[in-house]
């Protein structure tokens, strides 16, 4: 049964025409009938405004290899293969994403060694095909041309299958290919020697002399290269012969030649340093420089998973004092490295901390919080929305957040200052969560560590996460009322249609001030104070008057100026009184006075959602009161307590039983429905469902509880009269004492 209102929203996808440039893959696939709906469905999302570029890149692999057959079988197959081609080139040359353009690049090159392959008799109608991909690979500028130069499938194993497979061919058609080629091998020289001299390196880092481990780096250094570079641009000028032109280039040491040297090098140092006692070391030092070189991405998580093996095998090997040093050498490349590659350092400081706090000495593990400070912290760094309408933030700052947080379950009473440090970081800086990073998981696996010597420091950290609900992405009334603001208009407002999107595609508490810069341009019509929450070519088209913008301007005005009411106040104002003030506006549509009321009740809902607050108890405890929540009636009785005092005694006893359920060593289960959407708002995913861990809603429901005895001690001393201390108040003082020492045990 379906149970997520998104996910049943998604299922009836707005349908699309097939472009008629691909018709002809249709025509070729027909002949498997139980192609049909596959196909038609990745041609319609081909041809769709919106394209999921990573769905598209994974369809054509899948059609273009595992059907090569039928195209070349087809009397139209060679116009089918350069569509596919053409697919694959198009998200190389547009894409945002260097992942999916490394794919499609990826793909492209397996297409055409499947081609020359497998076509045999039949490759002469490929031969457009293979031509123009040449071509256009040949003519894309240096970083999307890497994305060839570096990949797992070569060019010049290409050309060799075109040497065994149609050698005659070769040298009358593909003469693109030889000079492809040598750019290849010209940028793959270039590439290595601008990187620093292996050797060299080493020497430095390690502080090893010449002991024979030079003999290790001699196929890669810089000499070297100089020389196979040397050697390339004397075969090229041997233009008379293309074809042993190319057989003389092919020869050379491609990419790959590097990338396996480098591979190879921490196993052959380990090795040979076994005798002495420093092998490991040599290898670890050099893992690092792996890491720290762009072009061997393809072999960075092999180096990691040797890295953590490493780290693991040096803290349980080594002494106090080597271990000392391991860090401090670490540490030291980490920091220079950290701002190229934070996701490979932030994984590099997990695992190091695992195999620190397994020795559970106290000084090791305190040098060890000590170095990770001096790192830093991956702050947001949000740097408004990109035209692919994906909030530019630091993609280092949740995986931050979330290593610390793991270094801090592994033993939370050792870990103050890294519990404090985070929680400054956040309160100077801010946190940026998206609802899809399902960061509640985070939160329970903080509460089953054993955090109770230091649980204050834990909840004034939690508190700053904006991820206290239990609704994923847009769900129930938020789906319900953003759909039909936008719908009221037929999606043809743009800002109201982006603000539905960001709310149903990328929700995360940063939509709070999207819909408060909205009001601020709905009340002044200066659009200037969304450009940091729209993309810029949606900011081109929001104009500051005509039909979507001069009715709300004379609402949203009028509540500001007679009523007061922008936006805080839109909080504590009830639907009456607010339909009331819209009703005194003269000259507006009715779609317009409905269009204000819907947006500030996505206001409040989206405020209930990210921020914690007394004003939406009422509302939380019914949620929870549905799902089970243990002794929730008592938390009932207290809030209808008439006597505040009273009221403030319950409301703390029942904080303490939710502190005894955190605290608990018992885990509970966790309760987790999501759905991923499968066609994306121009390529962002999205994901609705929901998520119920008794740890995490009962330090959600603390947190609420909190607010409202704050409001409520805030009413208790404003009640008591100072003017004049008399027995009385002296009496009521002591109370309110009593009240507060209950409160900070509670704490």
């Amino acid at each position: 049964m379906i149970q997520s209102q998104a996910l049943q929203a998604n299922i009836s996808n707005i349908d699309v025409d097939i472009a008629p440039r691909y018709i002809v893959i249709q025509e070729v696939m027909s002949r498997y009938f139980g192609l049909t709906e596959g196909v038609t469905t990745f041609l319609k999302e081909l041809s769709h405004p919106q394209k999921n570029l990573q769905f598209i890149v994974k369809e054509a692999r899948n059609y273009a290899l595992n059907y090569f057959h039928l195209m070349n079988d087809h009397a139209d197959g060679g116009i089918a293969a350069q569509r596919f081609a053409d697919i694959f080139l198009c998200v190389i040359q547009t894409s945002p994403s260097a992942e999916i353009r490394s794919e499609a690049a990826d793909n492209l090159l397996l297409f055409i060694e499947k081609i020359i392959r497998e076509a045999k008799p039949g490759i002469e109608k490929f031969i457009g095909v293979l031509n123009q991909a040449f071509e256009r690979i040949a003519g894309y500028d240096d970083a999307n041309f890497f994305l060839f130069v570096k990949s797992y499938y070569r060019l010049e194993k290409i050309a060799e299958s075109l040497l065994r497979n149609s050698s005659e061919l070769l040298t009358s058609h593909f003469s693109l290919l030889t000079s492809l080629l040598i750019r290849y091998y010209r940028h793959t020289y270039a590439y290595w020697l601008n990187q620093a001299d292996p050797w060299e390196w080493f020497k430095a880092e390690s502080g090893e002399v010449n002991n024979g481990l030079d003999a290790f780096f001699t196929d890669i250094s810089l000499n070297r290269i100089r020389e196979i570079a040397a050697e390339l641009e004397k075969i090229s000028q041997n233009t008379a012969d293309p074809l042993e032109l190319l057989k003389g280039v092919i020869r050379l040491p491609a990419y790959n030649h590097f990338t396996d040297s480098y591979r190879n090098i921490p196993q052959r140092l380990m090795k040979f340093g076994s005798k002495c006692g420093r092998g490991m070391r040599w290898k670890f030092i050099f893992l690092f420089h792996i890491l720290n070189i762009a072009g061997l991405s393809a072999i960075h998580e092999e180096a990691l998973r040797e890295i953590n093996r490493s780290l693991i095998w040096l803290i349980a090997h080594e002494n106090h004092l080597n271990i000392e040093k391991i860090m401090q050498k670490t540490f030291s490349i980490l920091k220079e490295r950290i701002e190229e590659f934070p996701d490979t350092a932030l994984n590099c400081i997990l695992n190091m901390g695992q195999g620190v706090y397994k020795t559970d000495e106290s000084d090791l593990i305190n040098l060890f919080i000590d170095s990770v400070l001096d790192l830093g912290f991956q702050t947001p760094g949000i740097g408004g929305v990109g035209n692919d309408w994906q909030i530019r933030v630091n993609p280092a700052h949740i995986q931050n957040i979330r290593v610390w947080l793991e270094l801090i379950c592994l033993n939370p009473k050792y870990s103050t200052r890294l519990l404090s440090s985070l929680t400054i970081y956040l309160s100077l800086y801010g946190v940026f969560i998206k609802d899809t990073e399902l960061f509640p998981r985070n939160i329970t696996a903080l509460l089953n560590s054993k955090i109770g010597p230091v649980y204050n420091l834990v909840k004034q950290l939690a508190r700053l996460f904006p991820v206290y609900f239990n609704d994923i992405g847009a769900e129930g009334s938020l789906r319900d009322i953003s759909t039909r603001i936008d719908e009221i208009t037929h999606r043809r407002d743009v800002l109201v249609h982006f603000l539905r999107k960001q709310t149903h595609v990328e929700s995360s508490n940063r939509v709070i001030g999207f819909i408060e810069a909205v009001f601020l341009f709905w009340q002044t019509k200066d659009k200037k104070c969304l450009e940091p929450f729209v993309p810029p070519n949606i900011y081109e088209q929001i104009n500051a008057d005509g039909h979507y913008i001069d009715g709300m301007n004379r609402i949203f005005s009028y509540l500001a100026a007679e009523k007061d009411m922008m936006p805080e106040q839109f909080l504590a104002i009830t639907e009456e009184e607010l339909t009331s003030a819209i009703a005194e506006v003269s000259d507006i549509s009715a779609d317009d006075a409905e269009r204000a009321a819907l947006a500030v009740a996505f206001y409040k809902l989206l405020h209930q959602k990210y921020n914690i607050s007394a004003s939406e108890i009422h509302h939380y405890l019914m949620q929870l009161s549905a799902e089970g929540f243990p002794n929730i009636h008592k938390l009932k009785i207290a809030l209808e307590e008439t006597d505040i005092r009273e009221r403030v005694f319950k409301l703390l006893e029942f904080l303490e039983i939710l502190k005894d359920m955190i605290l608990s060593s018992k885990t509970y289960e966790i309760r987790e429905n999501i759905y991923k959407k499968r066609h994306f708002t121009v390529d962002i995913p999205s994901m609705y469902g929901n998520y119920h861990e008794l740890k995490f809603d009962a330090l959600g429901l603390t947190f609420r509880v909190e607010s409202l005895i704050n409001v409520l001690f805030e009413q208790i001393i404003e009640s008591i009269d100072l003017s004049l201390i008399t027995k009385a108040a002296f009496e009521k003082i002591y109370d309110v004492l009593i009240l507060f020492n209950k409160a900070l045990r509670a704490d």
